[in-house]
């Protein structure tokens, strides 16, 4: 199994993006742009630069059960995907 480090440069971000979303009062569209006032940007890779997160990235972000604090998830609500493992939504 591997280790989960917590990205120092991000965390109060992503906290703050939870808590704030959970209060109701922000959408998905408010919240990518404060997020991106305040500085947050997706991970640099070999093939691209960072860049401000988008909506669809926060929405991918708010919904990860591992970043949203579940560490363990029963077989069951995986799936596989050509290399990678998705969560399989309830239905």
């Amino acid at each position: 199994m591997r280790d989960i480090e917590i990205d120092p440069d991000r965390a109060d971000l992503i906290r703050f993006a939870f808590t704030a979303y959970a209060t109701s009062y922000w959408s998905l569209s408010k919240l990518t742009k404060a997020l991106e006032t305040r500085g947050l940007t997706t991970r640099e890779m070999p093939t691209h630069a960072s860049r401000p997160v988008t909506t669809t990235g926060l929405h991918k972000i708010l919904t990860n059960p591992l970043l949203a604090g579940h560490s363990h998830l029963p077989r069951s609500h995986l799936r596989r995907r050509t290399r990678h493992w998705s969560i399989r939504k309830p239905g």
